[in-house]
């Protein structure tokens, strides 16, 4: 019998355990969002679908499209540098290339640590619903050149935020609640108003201060 020996608890591993965790969170709060990991434990790579609408280019024509897959790999320097990005479905975007290659602007040559996983899938998804783009910087050139002489959509596409399902307030503690419901809560002696002191009352009672000399 194997026995498998956990990973050392590194910082990058901890990283990795907290990504996991966070899209894990996040595949419960969307409608939008799913993925499949692998890659080991904790995983370093991810298959993330977008169900949402975009557009994609066949035989000449635009048109929209209802789902994107987008490949996540962390590489061996993350997060000291940016994930690897390919979109594996057809997309018809000025910075996303026919080969798969995205842009992310600033975030491709400036990237932070700090910058978590969901926060670059929210902008991939923002990217697919045409929410995020930028025809002067572009990696598909018909794509930018259709962009800014367009005028058949509207974007949007998609209005969904990538959390986009209502989140659930858990209820109070019934042990905090008052004995009835419909009134205010009572207050305590501490913070109850007291009781305002008139211009006349102040001027007696400094007149009963002694100033020593």
């Amino acid at each position: 019998m194997w026995l498998t020996t956990p990973p050392p608890d590194t910082p990058r591993i901890r990283r990795l355990r907290n990504d996991h965790r966070t899209l894990e969170r996040l595949r419960d709060e969307s409608t939008v969002f799913d993925f499949e990991a692998s890659g080991g434990n904790p995983p370093t790579c991810y298959l993330v679908t977008f169900r949402g609408v975009g557009l994609a280019r066949r035989h000449d024509k635009i048109g929209l499209v209802h789902e994107h897959r987008v490949e996540v790999k962390l590489i061996g320097s993350y997060p000291r540098t940016m994930p690897e990005l390919r979109w594996l479905t057809p997309i018809f975007h000025p910075n996303i290339a026919e080969s798969g290659m995205v842009c992310i602007g600033e975030f491709g040559t400036h990237w932070a640590p700090s910058v978590g996983l969901d926060t670059l899938l929210s902008m991939l998804w923002d990217m697919a619903r045409y929410l995020n783009h930028d025809p002067r910087s572009p990696f598909n050139r018909d794509a930018a050149a259709w962009l800014v002489s367009q005028s058949v959509y509207t974007f949007p596409l998609d209005r969904r935020p990538l959390r986009d399902r209502p989140q659930v307030v858990p209820p109070s503690d019934p042990a905090t609640r008052s004995e009835n419901p419909g009134s205010a809560p009572r207050r305590s002696e501490a913070t109850r108003p007291q009781p305002t002191m008139s211009a006349s009352q102040a001027l007696r009672d400094d007149s009963e201060i002694l100033f020593l000399d």
